[in-house]
């Protein structure tokens, strides 16, 4: 009997350390669920430069980063908040804040400050720092002003520091009554919003702030109350002023919204908290290209979905907002309206498939560059991958369902209905929710009976990716049959002396895949002038080996120059472009 006993309690002992110690397993208790995810990303200083050998704390682990700022380690994360600490000798630590999806993995980047937490800008202009991560601290242009009240003009340097050290906020709270044991209590329960703002001009003298700030920043909140539902392996330890390790847990970080009026040591305690509302968008492909709006009354936020479409966003508690999503057409895929939020929130997964489709316009013409009305054309997502409609803009019958492939941000559409159109039997690829004009994409018949395939006969391309559909050809051939590209003006004169013409290409597939090297062509003369991508073996390369690249190749042109003997400049564009 004595040995099950025994047996008992040791195996209670080791439930309880499994369940309390161990970072990788959560309470029974608990409601929330930790996920095993991959998190990575970058660490960056306040010049958007990588921070190599920094330390990354997550519970009782420490990961480093690599030579180019970057980290990358699997851990299971909170559903509702973990916390990483992001920490080197040069800079001051980030506190980051980061949650678990059931889909996909966490990427972060962050920001670290120097330690002198020093920024310079120039009164004159609108500012806007990040003292810390998913914090922002913004003036006004002019909102300085010197000790006689004038206003004063120049560069202004940025002093900011949140006041996490015990001595910083008890040497500078107002004097009063209470004692300094009665502080620390106090401090401890978590009552910190204190911060420090100061802003002098070039010389080190304090400036006054005559217009009033905004700020929005996020406050560690160190709760002792602690109830079994709440659980995690950090806290912040007031009196110490730094991030410890232990079951003593806080993953709270409340969010603080307020309009400041002067600068100094300044408690925000009149501040409103943000509430947080999460949630994703499914059912179509091109979840990237839609925008998610909050609006409130005073306000208003909008962000790009990701891949997944995830969202997460920030709103003030007690406040009516309102919630929709738009495509780039302007046409709402999702509406809802909330009274008020006093808590975070996550909404129920909306399948956009179900009650909405996302379009895509083109407009086809023939092959002289001709087009009508009856030649508009909309093709709409219908919540499948490769299903899509194609009708007139004016009818509201479908006249065929067009087979697709999605290969990421193209879609590849065959069609009766355009290959009369173009007067070719070529699919052509168009980027997604885009509207595309296809003057500039046409198919002519040469007088040797060749097809050319030519872009933008009268107006010219710069810089850029250029997409041309061609099924006609396997090779960018070497020598006589290399692609041509013919230059013309943009100045509404021609220099009379010769003028030397430079420019880069490389070629791509449908996918973006690189074909070749990075060819530079150069030339001289007086236009029309015409350039070969070259004899180079590595252009000699098939258009398409996958079905998915069928039909398509991009051509970047960059570096475009143009310039006389003299070394004036001269703006010219590719007027044309042919793949013989």
């Amino acid at each position: 009997m004595a040995k099950r006993i025994i047996l008992l309690i040791l195996l209670i002992t080791s439930c309880y350390k499994d369940n309390f110690h161990e970072e990788t397993t959560i309470s029974p208790n608990n409601p929330k669920i930790n996920l095993w995810k991959k998190i990575y990303g970058q660490i960056l200083n306040t010049n958007n430069e990588p921070i190599r050998f920094a330390n990354i704390k997550f519970k009782s682990k420490t990961f480093q980063t690599d030579e180019n700022g970057n980290f990358s380690f699997t851990d299971y994360i909170s559903e509702d908040r973990s916390i990483l600490i992001a920490t080197h000798p040069d800079y001051i630590d980030g506190i980051i804040s980061v949650k678990a999806y059931k889909d996909g993995d966490q990427r972060i980047i962050t920001k670290l400050n120097f330690k002198n937490n020093f920024y310079t800008y120039f009164s004159e202009d609108k500012i806007t720092i990040h003292p810390n991560n998913g914090s922002l601290i913004h003036f006004d242009e002019n909102s300085f002003a010197n000790e006689d009240s004038s206003i004063y003009s120049g560069a202004v340097n940025i002093h900011f520091k949140l006041c996490d050290q015990t001595n910083d906020i008890l040497n500078n709270l107002p004097n009063d009554k209470i004692s300094l044991k009665d502080k620390k209590d106090k401090l401890i329960l978590g009552d910190m919003p204190y911060l420090f703002l100061e802003v002098t001009n070039k010389n080190g003298v304090p400036l006054k702030l005559v217009k009033p700030a905004h700020i929005e920043i996020q406050i560690p909140n160190n709760l002792q109350n602690l109830s079994p539902y709440i659980l995690d392996t950090w806290h912040l330890d007031i009196l110490d002023g730094i991030w410890k390790n232990g079951s003593k847990a806080v993953k709270k970080i409340n969010s603080y919204q307020a309009e400041i009026n002067q600068l100094g040591y300044i408690k925000i305690d009149n501040a409103r908290p943000y509430a947080i509302i999460n949630g994703q968008f499914s059912g179509i492909t091109n979840l990237p290209y839609l925008i998610l709006y909050l609006t409130t009354s005073n306000s208003s936020y909008q962000l790009q979905l990701n891949d997944a479409g995830y969202y997460s966003m920030k709103i003030p508690i007690n406040e009516p907002f309102h919630l929709f999503l738009e495509n780039k057409f302007k046409e709402t895929l999702f509406s809802k309206s909330f009274s008020s939020l006093n808590e975070d929130v996550t909404l129920s997964e909306f399948n956009l498939s179900l009650s909405h489709s996302v379009p895509i316009k083109a407009k086809i013409a023939d092959c002289n560059g001709a087009f009508s009305e009856n030649n508009w054309i909309i093709l709409r997502e219908l919540g499948k991958v490769n299903d899509y409609i194609m009708r007139p803009e004016s009818s509201g019958d479908i006249n065929e369902i067009v087979k697709s492939e999605f290969t990421g941000d193209y879609v590849l559409f065959s069609s009766s209905i355009m290959q009369t159109a173009i007067n070719k039997a070529n699919p052509i690829f168009f980027k997604v929710a885009e509207t595309i004009n296809l003057t500039n994409i046409m198919t002519c018949q040469t007088k040797d009976g060749q097809t050319e395939m030519k872009l933008s006969n009268n107006q010219g391309y710069s810089q850029g990716s250029h997409f041309f559909p061609n099924n006609a050809y396997y090779y960018i051939g070497p020598d006589k049959n290399n692609g041509l590209i013919d230059v013309d003006w943009i100045d509404t004169y021609s220099p009379f002396d010769e003028v030397t013409y430079s420019l880069t290409i490389q070629l791509k597939n449908g996918e973006g895949s690189i074909l070749n090297n990075e060819i530079r062509a150069n030339s001289k003369g007086n236009p029309p002038i015409y350039f070969k991508f070259g004899a180079i073996e590595k252009a000699q390369i098939k258009i398409y080996d996958r079905p998915q690249f069928l039909n398509s190749i991009i051509i970047d042109i960059n570096n475009i120059n143009a310039t006389d003997q003299n070394g004036k400049y001269y703006n010219i564009n590719v007027t044309g472009i042919y793949l013989k």
